[in-house]
């Protein structure tokens, strides 16, 4: 029989979980020690690939909504800027303000 050491966890309440279900059941084998420390790390792998995908998700939403913008914002200047008949220097300062706002290249 071997005692479960401590295993650092980046979710406190599934260690303090996993703690608990420890003392309730008492001394363990190598390998029922081994086993479940297998499926805390396949958790931990699981979770991680899911944030990273999610994180991947995140960027190529806001790559898409730079994008969106930055090509409206071309256009809107197009037609606001002071040179062009129509356009005028406020109407080109409230377009740049937004744009400074949203931080289009």
């Amino acid at each position: 029989m071997v005692s479960s050491p401590s295993i650092a966890s980046p979710n406190p309440h599934a260690e303090e979980a996993f703690q608990e279900r420890l003392r309730k059941r008492g001394p363990v084998t190598a390998e029922q020690f081994l086993g479940e420390l297998r499926e805390r790390i396949a958790a931990d792998h699981a979770r991680i690939r899911a944030e990273h995908e999610r994180r991947a998700e995140a960027k190529r939403k806001s790559d898409v909504d730079k994008e969106i913008w930055a090509t409206g914002y071309k256009a809107m200047a197009k037609r606001l800027h002071p040179d062009v008949p129509g356009g005028s220097h406020e109407a080109m300062q409230r377009l740049n303000e937004l744009k400074k706002g949203r931080r289009v290249k």
